[in-house]
């Protein structure tokens, strides 16, 4: 069985000791086929796993990376948010290939909803994080 997570590691909110631990957690504990994870930095060593790492840049020193037991080479596009996104080929037993994609992204970006006030008044927008906080 295939086993695969997400996780967004929190790697800006996190004291130093915690991200070590979370990492030993991942690699230790949970021991996933594959991970893709967000708001990461993987550390130098993991043996064992094939790190695809990109950061995003700028005062954000994390990104998204994938974790695989397997082989895994890097899928290259045109990509206008670097270290958001990153893909990979992974090549499981049997040389299946599975195309697996690590993305972040924030919520309140990507989705508005509209609300009526009724009919025929001016419609007020909000942000879905604000929406989830005043449900």
């Amino acid at each position: 069985m295939l086993t695969v997570l997400t996780w967004n590691m929190d790697h800006w909110k996190r004291k130093h000791e915690q991200r070590r631990e979370a990492w030993e957690y991942l690699t230790e504990v949970i021991r996933s086929d594959i991970a893709l994870l967000q708001e990461c930095v993987p550390p130098d060593n993991l043996p064992g796993y094939h790190v695809i790492y990109r950061e995003i840049g700028g005062s954000r020193k994390w990104g998204s990376a994938i974790l695989t037991r397997f082989p895994a080479e890097e899928v290259e596009f045109d990509n206008s948010h670097p270290g958001a996104v990153v893909a990979a080929e992974v090549t499981l037993p049997g040389r299946k290939n599975l195309t697996v994609i690590s993305l972040y992204g924030v919520m309140s970006r990507l989705i508005v909803i509209q609300k009526a006030t009724s009919p025929g008044r001016t419609t007020t927008s909000m942000s879905a994080r604000n929406w989830l906080e005043s449900w």
